[in-house]
């Protein structure tokens, strides 16, 4: 993942939920079978953008960088927009749009609509702990707990929780493998230490193959 303005034609823009332009680089592998290939964007017409106060937000030397971009392969990196069209990233390319007099520009949106975020607002849903008791955690939470369980799943662990707060990584014996066995640990602490132990295990894999 690489920051700055970098040659659409050989990276994929994406956005942070902050607003942060990040690329991805096509071509590479990223599954056992597949490939990233070069993204395919929505266009919107750039009336329907509310820009608000976009000129005070804008870098010029990202500006700058992005007319010498545009001008090498005549494609516009996306904005960011959210639910209701408002600009919250790529402030610079809507300037770029904007001086070039481009009808329509290509997007990206943020990840939930109003409606969504309203309707998933103080839900809860049920996860066990480990001793049988059952806790309400939030959908963000909860969505969160079985993607860990997913990554210990791949390191063929197993993931207790002890409170919603607490947690820990067991191995098919018992052993504490990640946590401590009394306190446990933070979610966001295992799936750090997970994510090392999977990105080492891949690493292994290819040394050996």
């Amino acid at each position: 993942m690489e920051l700055g303005i970098k040659d659409i034609r050989k990276f994929n823009p994406q956005y942070h939920q902050d607003g942060t332009l990040v690329w991805k680089k096509i071509g590479v592998k990223i599954g056992e079978n597949r490939v990233r290939q070069k993204a395919k964007f929505n266009f919107i017409e750039i009336d329907q953008i509310k820009p608000n106060d976009f000129k005070t937000k804008i870098d010029k030397s990202i500006l700058l960088k992005s007319r010498e971009i545009y001008g090498e392969t005549h494609e516009m990196i996306p904005v960011f927009l959210n639910w209701n069209f408002e600009l919250i990233g790529g402030f610079e390319q809507y300037a770029l749009a904007k001086e070039l007099d481009l009808k329509k520009i290509p997007f990206l949106k943020k990840g939930e609509t109003k409606k969504k975020s309203n309707k998933n607002k103080g839900k809860k849903r049920t996860v066990k702990a480990f001793d049988g008791e059952d806790f309400k955690v939030s959908i963000k939470k909860e969505k969160k707990i079985r993607q860990t369980k997913q990554m210990v799943s791949k390191l063929k662990l197993n993931l207790k929780m002890l409170s919603p707060k607490k947690f820990l990584v067991l191995d098919n014996s018992g052993n504490c493998v990640i946590g401590s066995p009394k306190n446990g640990t933070s979610l966001n602490a295992i799936r750090k230490k997970l994510g090392l132990m999977i990105e080492e295990k891949k690493n292994k894999s290819k040394q050996n193959k």
